[in-house]
């Protein structure tokens, strides 16, 4: 505006200045000019107007331009206002800019005024959000949020953008646009920083039908009226009365009840025109999945925009889960999709810097990046953690070996101190213990562990053993058809069960201590007895496996079975019925492991293989390969973050769960690996071998702690009691020694 009324005034007075001109010539001391003086007057005197028409015909250019531009300008806001500094902030704060919703098809005058409301309550909570998470104030990530700035749509899409980013290529911008097409909503987004040659846009959210989400909340109303209504109806009211109290939501329940006789008849809904009654409680609902998706996608932004300037960590992870409980579980699965997804594109392009700086010679990484990789990676796992909740296992651990596969493959000079747990093996030596586990050292340390006691006269081997939660009971089995409950403490005898079915193989306690599942072998068939621990008594008898049975587990849920042999069967406790039959293995399966939440399950096997399934539908995930031998032994960490797998190789190996990757192998038995488990705390890992010891091993360092010698036979099993103060082994030499913590 400024500009405009100089360039007015200047062409106003250029009649007086030519004027003032015409005078100055006729002073006497301009006619004493010398002849050289008077041509060069001459020439002046000619090329002066021309001079000036040109700059008259370049300024009118130059104002009908200006004039163009402003007529196009979108915003309420001058340019000049646009660009003015907060002189306060250490940096220039990102700008978010909220466009109009665009609404293009035929709509009704109420659903018009339902649209309008909606857009202002997204520009009012995505303002309430930045001022609570992202204020100006902000010493770290100022946002400048101008709600409203629009005034109206002169050019629209990528033509308004194009128009803004020539105006402030140099001023950071997000801007957000609305637009509803129909039945279909999509959200585009434009976006660019400091020292961008180009901006970006693009559709964060696509032709989501959002009708569909509208129609459903009327649905849900209609159904919470009918409990009114047959209240109404029983307290004797008139269904006249009950259907003019209902309004809308009458007429939408008799639509519903209506739509569900025909589904019933085979008739779907799709063919019929359903006019379902919407209101702002409808409308509220669509609110709920949009809002959450803008602040999202703002935050993430925003990290993104004070990352790359300042390398400050992101402050998203932290706000995702509480953003998305009001969110039904569909819409959180693609919200979090969203946030992994540009984390790990936020991760990969981080990475490719790295490798740009390690081939430009530098010593390191710049310090942005060291700085993130420091402090955001823990966050990354805190929100896949949040995440896991709503996805599935498959999902889960694709997102880690994304994660892992956008990590630098050159090792930083400085590791930071907390890594994810698909970075471990990267992060050799060492492996990094969850914080949450990295307590003290465990009560069963070695050299503190001494010998207890040693029960004796089991026939054959003690092929089970288990310890109750409480601490106080140790369960047995050996080759004999006997189960002995004894008193932790004292190995005194509390009760046995008689199966007189045949030899027990294995046993399974449930988490509770409820039940026991026992597996028995007689010369014809194996199969599965489930007990009542408390009264003793039989509660149901699973039979299915052709062949020998090798192995057994019960889930957390303490409602599901799972057992091993020539393929693995997974059962309903109680009902005793079949529910899937896992088929992957080529060979006997020795062993199979539960993760602490039940959702994943191992197992291993003679075909030298671990093998990772999705316990509650039965698929699998993948293969754990590198033994060279039968894999007779896995066990979960407390955490569920690590597997442990025992081989004839004579190796133990340790794998991160969620990637697949190997992190670690302990050597130092001389035969074969027969048990593995862990201590209650996960600092520890014992092994029980061919060549008669338990080994003990520290799992962040590798280092053997200790070896207990005393079995005269192979060790076949191994158990810690919960509190961690107990460890009770079981041989072939027909014994089962208690080791306690001195």
């Amino acid at each position: 505006m400024q500009l405009e009324l100089f360039l007015k005034l200047l062409l106003q007075g250029l009649p007086a200045i030519a004027e003032f001109l015409t005078v100055l010539q006729l002073l006497p001391g301009y006619q004493q000019a010398s002849e050289a003086g008077k041509t060069e007057q001459w020439v002046d005197n000619r090329e002066t107007p021309l001079q000036v028409a040109k700059y008259q015909r370049e300024t009118e250019l130059l104002r009908l331009e200006r004039q163009k531009e402003l007529e196009h300008w979108s915003l309420g806001l001058l340019p000049a206002q646009l660009t003015t500094a907060n002189s306060w902030l250490e940096t220039t704060p990102l700008k978010v800019l909220l466009a109009p919703l665009q609404i293009n098809g035929e709509f009704d005058v109420s659903v018009r005024q339902h649209l309008s409301i909606l857009e202002r309550q997204l520009g009012q909570g995505l303002a309430e959000f930045l001022q609570q998470h992202y204020s100006l104030q902000d010493r770290d990530r100022p946002v400048e949020f101008l709600s409203g700035a629009w005034v109206h749509h002169s050019l629209r899409y990528e033509a308004q953008i194009k128009a803004l980013f020539e105006q402030f290529p140099s001023q950071p911008i997000l801007i957000l646009e609305p637009e509803i097409i129909g039945e279909e909503l999509s959200l585009h987004m434009a976006y660019w920083g400091f020292g961008q040659k180009q901006y970006t846009y693009h559709s964060v959210i696509a032709h989501f039908n959002y009708q569909q989400l509208l129609i459903a909340a009327a649905k849900r109303r209609a159904l919470d009226w009918k409990d009114t209504a047959d209240k109404l109806l029983a307290a004797g009211e008139l269904p006249e009365l009950v259907n003019q109290l209902g309004g809308d939501n009458a007429i939408n329940l008799e639509l519903l009840q209506k739509e569900t006789k025909w589904q019933s008849l085979g008739i779907h809904a799709s063919t019929l025109s359903l006019q379902y009654h919407l209101n702002a409680k409808d409308f509220a609902a669509l609110v709920q999945v949009l809002l959450p998706s803008c602040c999202i996608f703002v935050a993430g932004m925003a990290d993104y925009y004070y990352l790359s300037r300042s390398g400050i960590s992101p402050f998203l992870p932290d706000l995702v889960a509480p953003l998305l409980r009001s969110v039904e579980q569909p819409f959180q699965r693609s919200l979090y999709d969203l946030v992994l997804s540009g984390y790990r594109h936020l991760l990969r392009n981080l990475s490719m810097a790295s490798v740009r700086n390690q081939a430009s010679d530098r010593a390191s990484m710049p310090t942005p990046l060291t700085a993130w990789f420091t402090a955001c990676l823990a966050q990354l796992e805190a929100l896949l953690a949040e995440a896991s909740q709503v996805l599935s296992a498959e999902r889960v651990i694709e997102v880690f070996a994304t994660f892992r596969e956008a990590v630098p493959s050159k090792p930083m000079q400085q590791r930071p101190a907390i890594l994810l747990p698909s970075m471990a093996a990267q992060a050799a030596p060492s492996v990094r213990l969850h914080p949450a586990i990295a307590a003290p050292s465990s009560p069963l340390n070695f050299p503190s562990l001494f010998l207890a006691y040693t029960l004796s006269g089991y026939a054959g081997k003690a092929a089970a053993i288990a310890v109750s939660s409480d601490n106080q009971v140790l369960l047995s089995a050996g080759n004999d058809q006997s189960i002995q409950l004894r008193h932790l403490q004292t190995g005194e005898l509390l009760q046995s069960f008689a199966s007189h079915s045949g030899r027990i193989l294995t046993l399974a306690l449930s988490t509770d201590g409820q039940l026991l599942g026992s597996v028995h072998r007689t010369s014809s068939h194996s199969y599965i007895r489930v007990w009542k621990v408390k009264t003793r008594k039989l509660q149901c008898t699973l039979t299915g496996h052709n062949k020998s049975i090798r192995c057994l587990a019960i889930a957390p849920d303490n409602t599901t079975l799972i057992s091993g042999g020539q393929k693995i069967k997974i059962w309903d406790i109680r009902t005793g019925e079949l529910q899937h039959t896992l088929s992957g293995h080529t060979k006997l399966v020795y062993a199979v492991a539960l993760s602490p939440d039940g959702r994943i399950l191992a197992s291993s096997s003679a075909d030298k293989t671990v093998r990772l399934w999705h316990l509650p539908t039965g698929k699998p995930l993948y293969t754990l390969v590198g033994h060279q031998d039968w894999v007779k032994a896995i066990a979960f960490s407390p955490d569920g973050q690590f597997l442990a797998s025992g081989s004839d190789d004579n190796t133990i190996k340790l794998w991160h769960v969620a990637s697949g990757q190997l992190v670690r192998t302990f050597t130092g038995h001389s035969d074969w690996v027969l048990a593995v488990t862990f201590s209650p705390d996960g600092q520890t890992l014992f092994s029980g071998s061919k060549d008669q010891t338990i080994k003990l091993w520290h799992l962040e360092t590798g280092n053997l702690l200790g070896t207990l010698s005393g079995h005269r036979k192979w060790v076949h099993s191994l158990v810690v009691s919960p509190d961690g103060h107990t460890l009770a082994s079981g041989s072939d030499d027909n014994t089962i020694r208690i080791w306690r913590a001195a």
